[in-house]
């Protein structure tokens, strides 16, 4: 079976879904030739094998729930988030959403919420999925319905009150490989902010992972994102 599920990985790195894909363009010359390979050397096995139940153990022929989910990282727990110093750059805020969420009759999908601070003045955030909706027709508006279409904005909970009534802060949205923006909004006249009409539409079971779940990416240009008020 791991033999298999490793092989399924590999189809995927050659084809260019997988993020592995990416860093083989940076190996030496000797190892790039593993792109052109029909089957999968076996030190690409090694790298690309989740963590299997310890070979030492015995066990039955039915896998139990928790050997299940060891083996295939099957999110059951709460969505898991990185802020800042914890994410890849001090102004980012990354969301890892269940891509079954996308399948669901449910009309949105909030983020836990967290802080942004510029110039000693912080405020508190959550990124907002909505829907599309399709039709006028009950249960018209939902992922279901939609096929996972919705559209990404951020909320800025309450302004800081020392910051300028004009000031425009600059957002960017990225979901995989596809990045927005970035576009300015003042928080001040609107507490919800988006994208324009013309490219808020995200498909996101188009994109392909080998993870249960989404990636979604919000930078505040020029802030500092942490998961804890200044």
């Amino acid at each position: 079976a791991q033999a298999v599920f490793a092989q399924a990985i590999w189809a995927e790195v050659r084809s260019g879904r997988h993020p592995l894909t990416s860093q083989m363009s940076e190996m030496p010359p000797n190892l790039k030739m593993v792109e052109e390979a029909e089957e999968m050397p076996e030190f690409a096995e090694n790298l690309m094998m989740p963590t299997m139940p310890e070979m030492g153990k015995a066990h039955s022929a039915e896998p139990d729930a928790a050997d299940l989910r060891s083996v295939f990282r099957v999110s059951t727990e709460p969505q898991h988030f990185a802020c800042g110093a914890d994410a890849m750059a001090d102004d980012q805020f990354v969301w890892k959403v269940p891509r079954s969420k996308f399948t669901l009759s449910d009309r949105s999908i909030v983020s836990p919420q967290f802080y942004a601070s510029k110039s000693g003045e912080c405020a508190q955030y959550r990124v907002q999925i909505t829907a599309m909706k399709v039709g006028d027709k009950k249960g018209g508006h939902s992922f279901k319905k939609a096929e996972g279409h919705g559209k990404l904005e951020l909320q800025c909970k309450e302004p800081p009150s020392g910051g300028e009534p004009t000031e425009r802060t600059a957002i960017t949205f990225k979901v995989g490989g596809d990045e927005r923006g970035p576009i300015t909004h003042n928080f001040t006249e609107s507490s919800m902010c988006g994208l324009p009409r013309d490219i808020e539409e995200w498909d996101f079971l188009s994109h392909h992972t080998y993870f249960h779940y989404f990636e979604i990416i919000v930078r505040i240009l020029g802030h500092t994102v942490t998961d804890k008020a200044a």
